[in-house]
């Protein structure tokens, strides 16, 4: 049987292709609060360019919400390739407030009083998928950051420096890894302040792929290798 070269890179290219991990990026956008109110990722000339983030991930796309007091829906998000979901997110806060930051994502924040807890649920997630959940936690004065839970996972952002320019977990984000997706489709981060304002700027959803992908890919390789080394033969 003849493989030709175009075939055998167009295989392994789609079979390459499902194992990048799918990635929704959001960013809170503060309409009228604070000293910077409105910023987006666009208006920090981003828009032709990879954004700063704590994730690897493909392609350019984030979702700018416009954040409100009290309950957000934000629905069908778009994946960092620009592909259309069923992806969404409801998130309730006590606040909104914008800042001059060091780090694209953080310039505008959702926030809530210590007194307060507050929800992001996500739905629309296929059963069975896993995903790495990064929420950047930085507010405008140090100290500001969020405590998140996830059934009986605690994870703490201390939101040390506002103005940094690199991201450091536990500093101004935090991460769950490896979320399992039930039957419903959906799961629940609840968030508080671990000091004076629990605080949410944007986040990253991004899916693990599944090892039967890796095998694929592993697989892909070896086929291609064999072929090459089978041609160089002759």
């Amino acid at each position: 049987m003849k493989i030709s070269y175009i075939g055998l890179i167009s295989f392994c290219a789609s079979i390459g292709a499902l194992a990048q991990a799918q990635t929704y990026n959001l960013n809170l956008v503060t309409p009228t609060q604070g000293s910077n109110p409105g910023i987006s990722i666009a208006d920090q000339a981003f828009n032709s360019m990879a954004p700063v983030s704590p994730a690897s991930y493909t392609g350019t796309t984030w979702n700018n919400h416009v954040t409100t007091f009290g309950n957000n829906a934000i629905n069908n998000l778009f994946s960092a390739d620009g592909d259309a979901s069923a992806v969404s997110v409801a998130l309730t806060n006590n606040g909104v407030f914008s800042f001059t930051g060091g780090l694209d994502v953080v310039a505008n924040y959702a926030f809530t009083p210590s007194t307060a807890a507050q929800t992001m649920t996500f739905s629309g997630l296929t059963s069975g998928s896993i995903w790495d959940l990064y929420i950047v936690s930085q507010g405008d004065q140090a100290g500001q950051g969020g405590t998140f839970l996830l059934d009986t996972t605690e994870n703490i952002s201390a939101g040390s420096a506002p103005a940094a320019s690199t991201w450091t977990e536990g500093g101004n984000y935090v991460l769950f890894s490896g979320i399992e997706i039930g039957g419903t489709g959906e799961f629940t981060i609840d968030w508080s302040s671990n000091g004076a304002f629990g605080v949410v700027n944007g986040l990253q959803l991004v899916a693990v792929p599944e090892p039967s992908t890796y095998a694929m890919v592993f697989g892909a390789a070896v086929l291609g290798f064999c072929v090459i080394r089978r041609r160089q033969r002759k």
